[in-house]
């Protein structure tokens, strides 16, 4: 079996990089100023969770979340032992988790023998990530099982450049850990064993060790699922989303719709946010044999995703945003009051639609070269594989060629069931990670890149990065903590949450029950009386309570949030939501 020597992690200059991306970490968490003991987005889920956890000692999922989630509740639950259960503590949970992925995300970068500038690049594009960089300030499961992904894999490139086994066991309990934070921790193990694969052969001694790592982190999610029905746990949504994927596989006629619109939605994210690594990598050239393969399938890769592009225009969803939940046409975060979210009321300001020409064009660039450099290099590997010249090379070219083929295997794989069954923005965040590296390790980076124009264009791209997220970032804490006030002068009038409309975070910590969504012309989140309800702005049938404003920063402008009463007892909720599902993600 070829090996190689690791690259030395502990040094100097890694310890003053790593000193680097904290303080910065650090600068940008006290701008946006997390405080606030209130959920946000879905995590009031997990949250129930944890205070269960905590208070009573036992853990029992609340239904609404349809992951695996126990890593991540008890991990939540460990930063509430000082003083117990609060919002403030679980968001603190995320936090943490959030600088160990930069900091993991630096050394797996390192360890793949790239240079120090470009580890802390990559770091840096991840950190201001403005899906990670929001979601890194909540409760919710992204973050946190990005971050133990990004772990088990830099445990697993040490395994296929040394083929130690403590790195193996480490790296496979890690997969065991993400996959109890969600269940598409299985795409890790799987990847791990094609590059096992691929590395040293198809022959009986290579496949124990490349597929035990798959086997124990599949059996860990048959044990466990298992567990959760004969304990009485698998309640809710938790096997919704497996059956929902299930019914699609068997409509077969729609998955080419499925896929050319969700991959299409998946390039524009992928390439934005991709955009940076791509400023300061160099496209190598190719062999003439390796051009004639390779340029057609390009091109083809070109028109189809204009195609889609023209096509999406002509349906008014060709700008970006085109897939929303965090990333939206206002900023950061869903607007997830009665008036936003279920009326779809205009209440918010957006921001200009100049700005997000120019990130469709961003999008729509990096697109281009994500495929470009993936047919490419898939395939140059499938020329080699074929050529039977794997075994011959030089061993630095097969361990880079192995990896490279382990994080293209895990983004396949990762990817695979979101385009059949559909996505959020955020569930993106680890293929960014796994595309990431298999561009770093593919492509060589530019020279002396200080000097380089190209260099300072992706810089440009992640203080562009950097100022989005941070600003949307601040805002949507913002809104959400002068909500939350409003709520509590609520409750200090003596008006009970049952005749509080306070919006889905609200109605869900207090109301959730997983049979029922409420009388259909209430909001669809489990509100009880609509007598009081939170707004943006005015509603018919309403008069103003109370208003409480707050400074907006992107787009700046002076916002509000209005406490509305109903006018009289008979008077419901505006507007006809018969049709209306809870669709908040």
């Amino acid at each position: 079996m070829a090996q190689t020597k690791s690259p030395a992690l502990l040094s100097r200059g890694t310890a003053i990089d790593f000193l680097a991306l904290t303080v910065l970490w650090l600068l940008a968490v006290l701008i946006v100023n997390p405080r606030g003991d209130f959920p946000l987005n879905d995590d009031w889920a997990a949250s129930r969770s944890v205070k269960q956890l905590v208070e009573h000692g036992v853990y029992q999922p609340a239904g609404w979340m349809a992951m695996t989630l126990i890593v991540h509740v008890f991990w939540g639950a460990l930063f509430c032992l000082p003083q117990g259960f609060s919002f403030m503590a679980v968001r603190i949970s995320t936090l943490a988790l959030s600088l160990v992925g930069v900091l993991g995300l630096y050394a797996l970068i390192r360890q793949l023998d790239r240079p120090r500038w470009l580890a802390m690049f990559f770091a840096l594009t991840l950190c201001f990530n403005p899906i990670y960089f929001s979601l890194s300030n909540t409760f919710m499961t992204d973050v946190p099982f990005t971050v133990w992904e990004i772990l088990a894999c830099l445990f697993f490139v040490r395994h296929l450049q040394t083929e130690k086994n403590y790195d193996l066991c480490i790296a496979t309990a890690l997969a065991i850990v993400a996959l109890l934070t969600r269940q598409l921790g299985l795409a890790i193990p799987m990847a791990f064993g094609l590059a096992f694969l691929f590395k040293n052969g198809f022959q009986k001694h290579s496949w124990l060790r490349a597929v035990l790592p798959a086997i124990l982190t599949a059996g860990t999610l048959i044990a466990f699922n298992h567990w959760l029905r004969t304990s009485g746990r698998a309640v809710g949504a938790y096997n919704l989303a497996f059956a929902q994927m299930v019914g699609k596989a068997k409509r077969p006629l729609t998955l080419p719709l499925n896929f050319a619109h969700y991959g299409w939605v998946m390039l524009m994210y992928l390439g934005l946010f991709l955009l940076p690594i791509f400023a300061v990598v160099k496209f190598n050239r190719q062999t003439e044999a390796q051009k004639s393969r390779s340029v057609i399938w390009v091109w083809l890769a070109w028109l189809g995703l204009l195609t889609l592009t023209v096509g999406h225009y002509f349906l008014k969803t060709a700008l970006m945003p085109v897939h929303l939940n965090i990333l939206d046409s206002w900023g950061l975060g869903p607007l997830t009051l009665c008036d936003t979210q279920m009326l779809k009321l205009p209440h918010v300001p957006l921001l200009p639609a100049a700005f997000w020409v120019v990130v469709t064009g961003l999008s729509l660039s990096g697109a281009g070269l994500l495929v470009a450099v993936v047919v490419r290099e898939m395939t140059r590997l499938g020329t080699e594989y074929r050529s039977r010249t794997v075994a011959t090379q030089p061993v630095d070219s097969r361990i880079k060629n192995t990896v490279a083929i382990f994080f293209l295997a895990g983004a396949v794989i990762y990817l695979g069931p979101l385009l059949i069954n559909g996505f959020f923005d955020r569930y993106l965040l680890t293929a960014v990670v796994l595309l990431g590296a298999f561009v770093v390790v593919t492509l060589p980076v530019i020279d002396r890149p200080l000097i380089r124009l190209r260099y300072l264009a992706g810089i440009l791209l992640v203080l562009g990065f950097a100022g989005y997220a941070i600003a949307g970032t601040r805002d949507y804490l913002a809104w959400n903590r002068i909500r939350w006030e409003a709520l509590a002068d609520l409750q200090r009038e003596n008006i009970s949450p049952k005749q509080i409309d306070g919006g889905f975070e609200f109605n869900g910590w207090y109301f959730y029950d997983p049979k029922s969504h409420g009388p259909r012309h209430k909001s669809d989140w489990w509100v009880q009386d609509d007598e009081y309800i939170l707004s943006f702005g005015q509603l018919a049938g309403y008069k103003i309570h109370r208003e409480y404003q707050y400074t907006h920063w992107m787009p700046p402008y002076q916002g509000k949030i209005l406490v509305l009463q109903r006018n009289d007892a008979e008077t419901t909720m505006p507007g006809n939501l018969d049709g209306a599902a809870a669709k908040h993600p």
